[in-house]
């Protein structure tokens, strides 16, 4: 396991190859994952899969920590 910060949703969730594949986040790591893997795409990120984009900021450890101040994270 590496000591290094993750830098993208899927290195901080450990996802396994097989999930990162169907990710639309991984095919644009540029992007906010929650943007990409949302109502961007069409697609969506698979743990927030059935959940919605409320999922984000009410459960994705990911986001809360890249948008601490966000009043919907709490």
């Amino acid at each position: 396991m590496s000591d290094k910060e993750p830098q993208h949703c899927w290195e901080f969730n450990n996802c396994p190859e097989e999930t990162r594949k169907d990710c639309p986040a991984f095919t644009y790591p540029e992007e906010k994952c929650w943007m990409i893997a949302s109502h961007a795409s069409g697609k969506w990120c698979p743990k927030a899969k059935d959940k919605g984009i409320m999922f984000c900021a009410q459960e994705c450890g990911w986001y809360k920590k890249l948008n601490p101040k966000d009043k919907l994270a709490e």
